[in-house]
């Protein structure tokens, strides 16, 4: 695939304020607590995309523009049937550029679904 083709959208709203607050958490049920609420959503993807599920230890670099959405879709071509090493390759494109909190990328490949 084309590299120019490629595209890269945020899913999900970043609350920028929270910085260093626990905002969700999950645990036992010990008790009342306005946290056992899970946030749930749903994404189709579609041949050749793949979800990112990154915290802002990774983000924080987008949003100063020391990593941009281009290195990130090359690396995505680069490592296209390697997943760890893609993760590995952004863990190492943050730390290269601060690495200052912590980092966790997970990567969620398309795959076809065989129906029964």
């Amino acid at each position: 695939m084309d590299i120019r083709q490629q595209t890269f959208i945020e899913t999900t709203r970043r609350d920028e304020d929270s910085q260093g607050i626990v905002t969700q958490a999950m645990g036992p049920n010990l008790g009342p607590s306005s946290f056992r609420q899970s946030n749930e959503s749903s994404i189709i993807l579609q041949p050749e995309q793949t979800l990112l599920l990154t915290t802002d230890g990774f983000t924080r670099y987008i949003d100063k523009g020391k990593i941009t959405i281009s290195q990130i879709l090359e690396l995505r071509q680069k490592y296209a049937r390697d997943e760890q090493a893609f993760v590995k390759s952004l863990i190492n494109l943050s730390n290269f550029n601060g690495g200052h909190d912590n980092i966790t990328i997970i990567s969620i490949p398309y795959q076809h679904q065989k129906t029964p």
